[in-house]
């Protein structure tokens, strides 16, 4: 049968609106199935929590992710938190409510804890930080003030003893007296009282020089300074101004050494105390004329000179250390390029390791039960920087792997550095 060219339009155009429904159909499934996410913490709680118990608190806690996640509080330890009636309580929307409560009712394992936020769904979980929580009860407490006795004109310091259980909760605010004087810790108090100032005489031969030290007592020293000094002259010197120096004549010199042909030589330039701190070394002059600068390269003789090694001797299976003894007037300026044996060529830089036996050992651990313990593995040094551990094995078969930490919760825990961590050993033995 033969169709009309507009019925076979229609029937073509609606062949391809199904087409075109059918891929938008599977997209949109496709990103239904993929409109998942791990939870997302909106409001984490914060590190500390710190409250009285006539006030009590409340530790937020909220996260997002598809499907909803569910809030659960932890301990440190890993295990959930629930209800105490009149003391914690978990709400649904996921906070930690701490309602106030009587003195006598404080709980240690409630009121000072280690607290964390779990939020997980199908997709994963994540933990918030630690949160340390910390209850204060409220209490009646005094301070006290010790007496000192000093000498008249010395100082005195004085401590204010507070109670230890609210130390952490209360500071210092002023200090008063029976003569009702106030002193603020802000504000350091000077007492005015009257002082002298000394200068020690010192003698010295002419044209050497003396420093002059000005006496201060010691218990106005902090709170003054040395604006200038005055002779019987009527001469006066101020710190700040620049230093004086008298002019004079001086001569430097340079000793003699004498050396081996072929060694190095150190010359020194003596120059008088007085001057030293103000003049420099520009250059270095011989005999010749010739003018050495401090600014140029060092000198280097070019010179023949032979490297030498010592032969060692170790048994089969050990190691022996190699050195190269280079004649110390070209040390510096040399270096070791290769070593070169009767066949073969070592290049420096290469790590050369010789395959050879050897066995590892653990050592017995003895705790008390429900103790940790701490299982070390030793393996010989010659091959301590090319092996690692990969495994622990007891004696019923089972394999701790590093990567096992997590599977194992705290039972078990892989430390880097060949040891093992055991928490909780309940059996009599335990053989690794």
């Amino acid at each position: 049968m033969q169709i009309p060219r507009s019925k076979r339009a229609r029937i073509v155009a609606s062949a391809m609106f199904l087409r075109v429904f059918l891929v938008a159909l599977v997209a949109s499934s496709a990103i239904a199935e993929d409109d998942t996410s791990g939870p997302v913490f909106l409001k984490e709680p914060p590190n500390r929590v710190d409250f009285s118990n006539t006030t009590g608190a409340v530790v937020e806690c909220s996260a997002v992710g598809n499907p909803p996640p569910d809030i659960i509080w932890v301990r440190s330890d890993g295990t959930a938190v629930g209800d105490v009636p009149g003391l914690r309580q978990v709400l649904a929307n996921g906070n930690l409510v701490f309602p106030p409560f009587r003195a006598e009712d404080y709980r240690q394992e409630v009121h000072a804890q280690v607290y964390a936020c779990l939020a997980k769904n199908s997709v994963g979980s994540i933990n918030s930080r630690d949160v340390n929580v910390r209850a204060v009860v409220a209490q009646f407490y005094d301070v006290d003030v010790n007496k000192q006795y000093v000498i008249r004109g010395n100082s005195a310091i004085l401590k204010c003893e507070i109670p230890s259980f609210v130390a952490d909760f209360v500071s210092v605010v002023s200090w008063h007296t029976d003569q009702n004087e106030n002193f603020f810790p802000d504000a350091p108090e000077v007492v005015t009282q009257y002082y002298d100032i000394d200068v020690i005489k010192e003698f010295a031969i002419r044209g050497n020089a003396a420093i002059m030290k000005c006496q201060i007592p010691s218990f106005v020293a902090d709170f003054v300074a040395v604006v200038s000094w005055h002779t019987d002259q009527n001469e006066d010197f101020y710190p700040m101004a620049n230093p004086g120096v008298v002019q004079q004549f001086f001569q430097t010199e340079v000793n003699n050494e004498h050396v081996i042909r072929g060694n190095n030589a150190i010359l020194k330039c003596s120059i008088p105390s007085f001057v030293a701190d103000f003049v420099a070394v520009a250059s270095w002059l011989d005999s010749e004329g010739n003018e050495y600068t401090i600014s140029e390269k060092s000198f280097v003789v070019n010179q023949y000179y032979e490297a030498e090694v010592v032969s060692e001797y170790v048994i089969r299976g050990n190691t022996a250390v190699i050195k190269c003894n280079i004649p110390s007037f070209v040390a510096d300026f040399v270096r070791v390029e290769a070593w070169v044996g009767e066949n073969i060529e070592y290049t420096y830089g290469n790590d050369y390791v010789v395959s050879q036996y050897y066995v590892t050992e653990a050592e017995n651990e003895y705790v008390i039960r429900g103790n940790s313990a701490i299982m070390k593995c030793k393996i010989p040094s010659f091959v301590a920087d090319f092996v690692l551990i990969d495994a622990w094995v007891s004696d019923d078969g089972l394999v701790h792997k590093y990567d096992d930490n997590v599977r194992y919760g705290t039972k078990f825990c892989i430390i880097p550095r060949r040891l093992t961590w055991i928490s909780n050993q309940s059996q009599m033995s335990k053989t690794y």
